[in-house]
């Protein structure tokens, strides 16, 4: 059986072979103002970014259908012709399509810059006789809501718009809101011989799986006002045999109509608009590259997931409703490709904590009205401060960071960054429970833990073992402040209250009982206490052999699940987390993010070979899990797959949100490969599978091109350019 889709041009390309593919497989398309989604079919949406990463639903499904002369018409891309193909590249989608004797092919990018999207069609007539089409193409553009609105073609400037005067409610809001972009548009270089502004003209009323319109020949050439608004364009051509003609449609949005005059006076050039889209992913990917025997390891770290890193961070994963830990996270992850911008994001996020130390964890980045876990106090915000932002300064190269000087939310006065990080280490070190840990309060990294520390008094272990691993990096940049033996009275704590046998506790809850044990009926192991003990040192070299036994408890081919057992009925000490479907998200799935918390922890261990194992089995490539089992497109790494509480064992989540990616590429080049850049420089300690005999890793650090060979355990390091070698 022939796969759903194969890599292409050393990873650069992906081919999908088929458009009956198990989900919708979407290459997003963006830059930092406009993104769209579009699938295997040309299917997708957009969106437009507003403010601090706000987002404002754009437009819908895009429906292209191929009218011929007889009057039969398909759409396309659909599966309905035949030698159909798909190519998703970093910053383009291209199918082809077969339709009789016509060739149908579509190219769609979203330009570097500017809040629109551009098609370009090509017809070619492959047979031996002419042929005469039609092309109909139609968005449906966003509702007009209660205010109304209206759609018309602009002949005279050759363009096609909807507004809607943008929703308000109070008198006063009107100002707020008349300046937003709330003119949609659809445009072509060339005149359209038809056009619709209304979806019902466009469709009929039967439900056809082929429009009214099309089926009609001839779109119905009326504007339309307070309706279903669309943008629909005919194009019509006489194609000699071998003959190929191009249609180029712009569809976006605008604040006001002078902006569209604008763009269909400045049509944009296509070939000069892709070459611009071709070398910023070219930039962002020279960041580094690997070469190793895993051939889609390379393709995804070398390529898809620096994308997906970048829209993670850069979009601030299209949404306004975020936890700062998210953003931390991506923006370590995106200090992996440019660690001078990644520390923009991350410093947007420190001007947020107190005075104090302590910081709130969920927030609007829009400043909306704040909502649902907006509203409670999650407790590890501050630990992520210095998890994320120690590794941000350290990949540029510059410690001179730590001194510059930021501000508080309630607070004036400004304070070096090394001094926040110091605060938010002696914050979390003040809030302790009985048991000499870090308290719990409404969760933890795990959201949804929110029953153990309701009271106040409940306590967290991952809490406490983040904070062993923040103190001792703090005691290198600050060693005045005593934070190594803090770490240490930590570090005895723990061992001595939360170990139960065989493995770590979760935690505490407000009467002191211990949550996460042997003696438990769910949820005995958890994941993360037992990785964080070895991440921050903090288990006894006795004690390491029996711990190890117990995380492969929770092992599976996909990666390692979050908790076992998983819940099957309300837990009131866990909380929310209980009442979650088994096998899915935080309850019992194979939680990636978790599973890369494992790679780093046998990385620590001097397990290369087992931490790039875990990194395979994560990725959705793994043969033991391929595309055809958990129906997700294998270019981007999920939220989680299910787990083995669930009949859909391995089904991908299919959400691009997520923490995993960044983790992924911080262990494999770091910690696996080895290559730290730091204040002083980069430094070599590989961990790699010995059945990696020969390997190659290329890194850029402080402008310079670094190439690191590994041979046989040796590593050799050559500053590009000096021809200088130096074994490390």
């Amino acid at each position: 059986m022939q796969a759903l889709g194969t890599f292409a041009e050393e990873g650069k390309a992906y081919v999908v072979h088929t458009p009956h593919t198990p989900t919708a497989w979407n290459n997003i398309l963006f830059n930092d103002t406009y993104y769209m989604e579009v699938s295997q079919r040309m299917q997708g949406k957009s969106f437009f970014l507003e403010g601090y990463h706000a987002n404002t639903y754009t437009t819908g499904a895009r429906y292209f259908y191929l009218r011929r002369a007889d009057g039969t018409a398909s759409r396309l891309f659909a599966g309905e012709g035949e030698a159909y193909s798909c190519t998703y590249r970093l910053g383009t989608s291209t199918a082809k399509e077969r339709i009789g004797q016509v060739e149908a092919a579509a190219q769609v990018l979203v330009p570097v810059q500017g809040e629109y999207e551009i098609w370009q069609f090509t017809l070619t007539n492959k047979g031996e006789s002419s042929a005469e089409v039609s092309l109909f193409s139609a968005v449906p553009f966003s509702n007009s809501g209660p205010m109304g609105g209206e759609c018309r073609y602009i002949e005279a400037e050759g363009y096609l718009y909807k507004y809607s005067f943008p929703y308000h409610v109070f008198y006063e809001d009107k100002e707020k809101v008349e300046h937003k972009k709330a003119y949609y548009y659809m445009m072509s270089e060339r005149a359209p011989a038809s056009y619709d502004g209304s979806g019902q003209r466009f469709w009929g009323s039967d439900g056809a799986a082929v429009p009214e319109a099309v089926l009609r020949g001839k779109c119905s050439n009326t504007d339309s006002e307070g309706e279903d608004f669309m943008g629909c364009m005919q194009h019509s051509f006489h194609l000699a045999p071998q003959q190929s003609e191009t249609v180029v449609l712009i569809i976006g949005v605008a604040a006001e109509q002078e902006e569209i005059r604008a763009r269909r006076q400045t049509f944009p050039n296509v070939a000069e608009e892709l070459e611009k889209v071709e070398k910023l992913w070219q930039k962002r990917c020279a960041c580094f590259h690997i070469e190793t025997p895993e051939k889609e390891l390379n393709y995804l770290a070398n390529y898809w997931l620096k994308k997906q890193m970048v829209y993670l961070t850069r979009l601030n994963r299209v949404s306004a409703y975020c936890p700062v830990r998210n953003q931390l996270q991506d923006a370590l992850g995106y200090a992996m490709i440019d660690p001078e911008e990644a520390l923009t994001y991350a410093l947007r996020v420190l001007r947020r904590q107190r005075a104090d130390g302590s910081m709130k964890q969920w927030y609007m980045t829009d400043g909306s009205p704040e909502r649902a876990l907006c509203h409670v106090d999650h407790s590890d915000a501050p630990l992520w401060l210095v998890l994320c932002l120690t590794e941000i300064i350290e990949k540029t190269g510059n410690a001179d960071y730590y001194q510059k000087l930021e501000g508080y939310i309630d607070d004036s006065k400004q304070e070096s960054i090394l001094t926040h990080l110091v605060k938010a280490a002696r914050y979390m070190a003040g809030q302790l429970g009985a048991h000499g840990l870090c308290l719990m309060k409404d969760g933890d990294w795990t959201d949804p833990i929110n029953g153990a520390g309701r009271g106040g008094k409940g306590e967290s272990t991952w809490n406490t073992l983040a904070l062993i691993d923040c103190l001792r990096r703090l005691d290198v940049l600050a060693p005045e402040e005593g934070f190594a033996a803090l770490a240490e009275q930590f570090t005895e704590s723990v061992n001595q209250h939360c170990w139960d046998g065989k493995w770590y506790v979760a935690g505490f809850d407000d009467n002191g009982r211990p949550f996460g044990t042997e003696r438990d009926t769910e949820a005995k192991l958890f994941l993360n206490a037992q990785t964080w003990a070895i991440i921050c040192g903090a288990v006894p070299p006795e004690r390491m052999e029996t711990l190890q036994n117990s995380i492969a408890l929770l092992q599976t081919k996909m990666g390692y699940r979050l908790l076992a057992p998983a819940f099957k009925e309300w837990n009131s000490i866990w909380g929310r987390i209980s009442i979650k479907q088994a096998g899915t998200t935080e309850n019992g799935s194979v939680y990636c993010h978790a599973s890369m918390f494992a790679a780093l922890a046998q990385a620590v261990t001097g397990d290369g070979a087992g931490a790039v194992q875990t990194i395979l089995q994560t990725l959705p490539t793994n043969p033991e899990n391929p595309p055809e089992n958990n129906m997700q497109l294998p270019l981007f790494v999920p939220n989680y797959y299910f787990g083995l509480d669930t009949p859909n064992f391995g089904r991908s989540s299919c959400h691009m949100g997520t923490g995993t990616v960044a983790w992924l590429l911080w262990v494999l080049v770091e910690h696996i490969f080895g290559v730290q850049a730091t204040c002083g420089g980069l430094t070599v300690h590989p961990k790699l599978p010995k059945a990696w005999a020969k390997v190659t890793l290329t890194r850029i650090f402080r402008g310079e091109e670094y190439e690191i060979k590994y041979r046989e355990g040796t590593a050799v390091c050559e500053k590009r350019g000096t021809g200088r070698e130096e074994e490390v």
